[in-house]
């Protein structure tokens, strides 16, 4: 992380542009794996990958104690030099913290994260991608996590508040109609409003917080699509215990998806370096009786000061209700190193 004071008599100089002040702070990090998955499919599917972002922050504080700041990041793989996330903050310490623009709902705020980390199957809430008998991904919007968490850069409004005595809640509206917003539609139709809450306390030595989090696009029939979540997280020391459920409907009863998922998790802390992980997921689709059992262990250790190296073993079960042929047990080991800066 580096940190970079930006004067306004430095910006004057640039074509009669001026402004205050600023704190900038540039963020990078860059990671490298390998994957190699075993299953009773024909395709071989070990690989290489590289991914990495950087991340330009501005922030500054008035007289008045309101902190205003921009945030943009930005993808950095070759040929992928796209923008990510683009928005703006306001904040107080009395009022809470208000983001315009492109960046995630409060989904990811309050959704409830198992124990562990990266190259594990249950760390992140995206629909299964391991792949059937016949070759084909696992559908029925089977997920190999259940935190409920969404990441969608749209265009969106969030509040998230303060926290009062444990107590803290957010939500967050974003009009996801192309058209509306270039000014053209007349619809408020795929209008996504997302809500979050979060209670955090001690209880007998232990650091406990219960979250829940739903988020629901307005839409009926073929266009629906609904997620809620909740669970627990307890801390103890070196011990972290988490458990996680969330439901996922979308399309209709006849023809959509109707998906239940369940997830337990336990990490420790071995020194300051090294930590492990085992979290397990189960996941059903209600109208087609389809599911996905998903079990993850991990390891993760410093080598330095913003240098990380992590291994994930990911075992997937697949049971098609309607053919047995479908079914699919596979194994896969994830391997990276991220270099943070």
């Amino acid at each position: 992380m580096r940190k970079v004071l930006l004067a306004s008599s430095a910006l004057v100089a640039v074509a009669g542009v001026s402004a205050a002040s600023a704190d900038v702070t540039i963020n990078v990090w860059q990671e490298f794996g390998f994957s190699s998955v075993s299953d009773n499919t024909s395709a071989d599917r070990d690989s290489m990958y590289n991914d990495g972002e950087m991340t330009f922050s501005f922030s500054n504080t008035s007289d008045s104690g309101l902190t205003y700041s921009a945030s943009i990041e930005m993808e950095v793989n070759a040929g992928q030099t796209d923008m990510d996330e683009a928005s703006m903050s306001l904040s107080t310490a009395e009022m809470g913290t208000i983001t315009l623009g492109q960046n995630d709902d409060v989904t990811s705020t309050f959704a409830t994260y198992l124990p562990g980390g990266r190259n594990m199957a249950t760390g992140d809430d995206w629909a299964a991608a391991a792949n059937n008998a016949d070759g084909d991904a696992v559908g029925d919007g089977l997920k190999t996590s259940a935190t409920g968490a969404a990441y969608g850069d749209s265009n969106k409004v969030a509040y998230r508040s303060p926290n009062f005595g444990g107590l803290q809640f957010g939500m967050s509206y974003s009009m996801l109609d192309t058209s509306e917003a270039q000014g053209g539609g007349d619809t408020g139709d795929n209008a996504d409003t997302t809500m979050g809450v979060r209670f955090s306390t001690e209880l007998a030595g232990a650091s406990v917080s219960i979250q829940g989090a739903t988020s629901d696009n307005g839409e009926d029939g073929a266009n629906k699509s609904q997620t809620d979540s909740y669970g627990v997280n307890v801390s103890m020391g070196a011990l972290s215990l988490g458990a996680s459920m969330s439901s996922f409907q979308s399309g209709t009863s006849a023809a959509g998806d109707d998906v239940d998922s369940v997830g337990y998790g336990i990490g420790y802390t071995v020194s300051d370096q090294v930590s492990v992980a085992v979290n397990m997921v189960s996941s059903e689709d209600d109208q087609s009786d389809n599911s996905l059992d998903t079990t993850s262990l991990s390891l993760s250790y410093t080598i330095a000061p913003g240098l990380n190296f992590a291994v994930a073993m990911n075992q997937y079960e697949y049971d098609n209700n309607a053919d047995n042929n479908l079914d699919m047990d596979s194994d896969e080991i994830r391997a990276s190193i991220q270099a943070n800066f």
